[in-house]
C-alpha cells in the first residue's frame, strides 16, 4: 500500500490546504480533534467546499459529544452510521446524493 499512501505530518489546516491546491481527492478521512473544539465541524466544511473527498468517500468522526450530530445536520453531509463505543461515538459521514 506504500506507493497508493502519502503520509502527511502537519496540522490539519495545512494538509487540507496541500490537498486542496494539488487537487487531490481522498477516499477515507478520520478526524479525531481535541473533543472540545470544533476543529472537525471546520475541517468537514474545508473538505466539502474544496472537494477534497471523492464522491464515494467517506468521513469518520471520533468525539464524545451528543451536540455534534446536530452542528453535522447543519451542514451538507450526510450521517449514515453511528458506532458508540463506552462514551466515544464514530461518526460515518458521505456526500448527500
Amino acid at each position: 500500500m506504500q506507493d497508493k499512501s502519502e503520509l502527511i505530518v502537519k496540522g490539519y489546516e495545512d494538509v487540507l490546504q496541500y490537498l486542496s491546491k494539488n487537487n487531490i481527492q481522498v477516499d477515507i478521512v478520520f478526524l479525531d480533534p481535541p473533543y472540545e473544539t470544533n476543529y472537525d465541524i471546520e475541517a468537514i466544511k474545508i473538505i466539502l467546499k474544496n472537494n477534497i473527498l471523492t464522491n464515494d468517500g467517506i468521513i469518520i468522526l471520533e468525539t464524545d459529544s451528543n451536540e455534534k450530530e446536530k452542528l453535522l445536520n447543519e451542514i451538507d453531509i450526510n450521517i449514515y452510521d453511528i458506532r458508540k463505543y463506552g462514551r466515544v461515538k464514530l461518526i460515518f459521514l458521505n456526500r448527500k446524493e
